[in-house]
C-alpha cells in the first residue's frame, strides 16, 4: 500500500490521508467490474425515484433474468462498491460515484 499514488489534474502524488486511501481502494474495485456488474451500477445509480429500482426493472432494462441480476448485486455488494439493508426492498446503494 506503500506505492499508491493520486492523481489531480495531471499532477501524481503519494496518498497522504486515510480518506484518500479509501477512496482509491474503491476506485480501483470499480475498475475491476465486470461490463455487466457495470451496467447494474450505472442503472442503479441513476434511478431517480428516492429508491433503487426492483431487481425485475433491472432485469428487464439489461434483457437478463431477475435471478442473473441477483448474482450480479451480490457480488458487487462483496466488492464494496454498493451497499444495502437487509430485509428491505429499495435499499441498493452504491458507495461510490458512478461515472
Amino acid at each position: 500500500m506503500g506505492n499508491e499514488t493520486v492523481r489531480w489534474t495531471g499532477n501524481v502524488r503519494p496518498v497522504s490521508t486515510a480518506k484518500e486511501k479509501k477512496v482509491l481502494q474503491v476506485w480501483q474495485r470499480m475498475e475491476q467490474l465486470t461490463p455487466r456488474q457495470a451496467a447494474v451500477m450505472r442503472i442503479i445509480s441513476r434511478h431517480s425515484h428516492g429508491c433503487s429500482p426492483s431487481l425485475r426493472v433491472i432485469g428487464g432494462r439489461l434483457g437478463i433474468s431477475r435471478q442473473a441480476v441477483h448474482h450480479i448485486v451480490d457480488a458487487l455488494v462483496a466488492k464494496g462498491v454498493l451497499s444495502r439493508e437487509p430485509r428491505k426492498q429499495g435499499t441498493l446503494v452504491p458507495t461510490v460515484k458512478v461515472p
